[in-house]
C-alpha cells in the first residue's frame, strides 16, 4: 500500500477504482464529535474489537473518489475484515500524524531508542 502522505491518503481499491482513504479535518471534528476528547483511541479500540458498526461509519467519512464521498456498500468490498481495518486506520493515521501506523510504530519506537540512548550516555566533559 502506497500512501500519499502529502495529502494523508491511502488507496483503497477494494472498494473500487480511484476510492481512497482520506479523513479530511471536517471528517475528524464528526468523529471527536460523536466521541470525545480521546476519539482517536476511542476509533482504535473500535477497530481492534472489528466493530462493523463503527467500520461503517469510517468508510461513511473517509472513503473519497476524486475528493468527494464515495458511498459504497459494505457487501461490495470482498475482502477479509483485517485488509479493511489495516486500510481505515492507516487513514486515520495518516490524516493525524502523517504517517501510516507502521510508519508510526517505528517512528515512536526510534524517538523512545534515542532517549534510551541519551539516558545512557555519560554526561559531557564541563569546558
Amino acid at each position: 500500500m502506497t500512501a500519499d502522505k502529502i495529502r494523508g491518503i491511502v488507496p483503497f481499491d477494494m472498494a473500487g477504482e480511484g476510492v481512497v482513504v482520506h479523513f479530511k479535518n471536517s471528517d475528524l471534528v464528526q468523529l471527536q464529535t460523536s466521541a470525545g476528547a480521546e476519539w482517536l483511541t476511542h476509533a482504535i479500540d473500535h477497530l481492534n474489537a472489528a466493530d462493523m458498526t463503527f467500520m461503517l461509519q469510517l468508510i461513511d467519512l473517509g472513503l473519497k473518489v476524486d475528493g468527494k464521498p464515495f458511498r459504497g456498500n459494505i457487501d461490495d468490498i470482498d475482502r477479509p475484515v483485517i485488509e479493511i481495518y489495516e486500510t481505515l486506520i492507516d487513514g486515520l493515521f495518516m490524516a493525524t500524524h502523517g504517517r501510516t501506523l507502521k510508519e508510526h510504530i517505528e517512528y515512536v519506537t526510534e524517538r523512545a531508542q534515542e532517549l534510551q540512548d541519551a539516558e545512557d550516555s555519560p554526561p559531557a566533559p564541563a569546558l
